[in-house]
């Protein structure tokens, strides 16, 4: 079943997490999203969805979905304060070298953790 990418966005405890888009890639089940998570597709098919999510997660994009957060005891952005966010889109070939250059340097960071992880715990261990 080829299921169509979803994007999350959601409420947080913490500013800094207000708002923080996901991927959902689909599976075979229902499936049932919490009330603090606001489910998303995109209009149009030009988007590639690993550079969607980086283009989300840099630094200008999370001030402006900050700045248009409600704050309570929880901080929450609202569809609406999502509507009006714009996406600078390169071509798509592009999106994906860029996404394709992204998941490498996140690959690159997941295996330094590690390795320092493992180092330290040699050396707690000698």
């Amino acid at each position: 079943m080829a299921a169509k990418r979803r994007y999350s966005f959601r409420s947080s405890v913490k500013e800094s997490g207000v708002g923080w888009a996901s991927t959902f890639h689909g599976c075979d089940e229902p499936v049932t999203y919490c009330g603090f998570i606001i489910r998303g597709q995109p209009k149009q098919s030009n988007f590639d969805p690993g550079f969607l999510i980086y283009y989300l997660r840099q630094p200008q994009v999370r001030k402006q979905m900050i700045a248009n957060s409600g704050k309570t005891a929880i901080t929450n952005i609202s569809q609406e304060k999502l509507k009006p966010l714009t996406i600078s889109l390169p071509p798509l070939e592009e999106q994906k070298r860029i996404a394709a250059i992204l998941d490498k340097a996140d690959a690159i960071r997941r295996k330094r953790k590690e390795a320092i992880r493992l180092t330290e715990e040699l050396l707690r261990l000698g």
